[in-house]
């Protein structure tokens, strides 16, 4: 995904999250100020918070008209409860906000489960949604249905199968310095189907150029004494810096998973004669300060 989409994602979640902060702001006497005049002698006033959750979770994405499911291992959801006021009556509020650099913005309202989703594919467009799940059923789930013949997008509560890690890239045709654009604390999805010794992974490239979103389903993970070795190919969608357009791409992993870490390579061949993201290397400290 471009790194000018996850920015505007971020300022939609900044627009939501700015206004949120602005019901925050009454005033401890409850001596509001006017927000709006409607027109009809009535005004809005703005009171304050009630409460706020702030949770990290990671998102499953399936949709009729895609092969295989998606992976979000950078989603944040805001729950914030509070009322504002109408002339002298009170109105509480109990909004769901989620941003996805997957899927975009959201905000829902928790007594109806109906809210919006703001897409953006070739263009911004806003999408009618559902909500339901909960904060004590660890997940919320996010139904779209004219959204790619049918969206959802299931939020998983709580850090388990996203992983931090370090990354810089070589290309095989010397079009950029080996070791080049390093890059700390990216995220990324592995979930071990550890019956069927498969996985399945999600990454998006966080560095600048962004080598994209990869996807990785059921792919081998092979069990041994302490840890797993992962390998398979999968599909990357990576815009071209000449186009701007978005490009789907084979790409290969070959990696070891041990202790909540992963190292190896992920190898994309048809990129600049080919691109190799080294995950976790042993010398990242050094690069990164070398300032590659």
């Amino acid at each position: 995904m471009k790194k000018s989409n996850i920015k505007l994602f971020s300022l939609l979640f900044a627009a939501f999250t700015m206004t949120a902060t602005m019901v925050s702001c009454g005033n401890d006497d409850n001596k509001s100020n006017p927000e709006t005049n409607n027109g009809d002698n009535s005004e809005v006033h703005i009171n304050s918070v009630v409460s706020r959750s702030d949770l990290s979770v990671w998102g499953l994405i399936e949709s009729v008209e895609a092969e295989d499911p998606m992976y979000d291992a950078q989603e944040k959801i805001e729950i914030i409860k509070g009322y504002i006021s109408v002339n002298d009556s009170k109105v509480a509020y109990d909004s769901l906000y989620i941003y996805s650099p997957v899927m975009g913005t959201g905000k829902f309202d928790m007594n109806t489960k109906t809210g919006t989703m703001n897409i953006l594919s070739a263009n911004l467009q806003t999408f009618e949604a559902r909500l339901s799940g909960s904060i004590s059923e660890k997940q919320f789930v996010i139904q779209i249905p004219s959204y790619k013949g049918g969206t959802t997008i299931t939020s998983h509560i709580g850090k388990d199968n996203i992983y931090t890690l370090n990354t810089y890239a070589d290309n095989a045709r010397n079009y950029f310095q080996p070791k080049s654009y390093a890059t700390a604390n990216e995220k990324m999805v592995i979930i071990l189907n550890t019956n069927q010794e498969t996985a399945n992974i999600y990454f998006t490239s966080q560095s600048t150029p962004s080598w994209g979103t990869h996807v990785f389903t059921n792919i081998s993970a092979v069990h041994q004494s302490d840890s797993y070795q992962i390998s398979g190919e999968g599909s990357a969608i990576i815009t071209s810096s000449r186009t701007g357009e978005l490009n789907t791409y084979l790409v290969s992993i070959n990696a070891t998973f041990k202790d909540g870490k992963i190292t190896g390579e992920i190898s994309v061949p048809s990129v600049m004669g080919g691109i190799t993201i080294h995950l976790n290397p042993e010398d990242f400290d050094t690069v990164i300060n070398n300032g590659n």
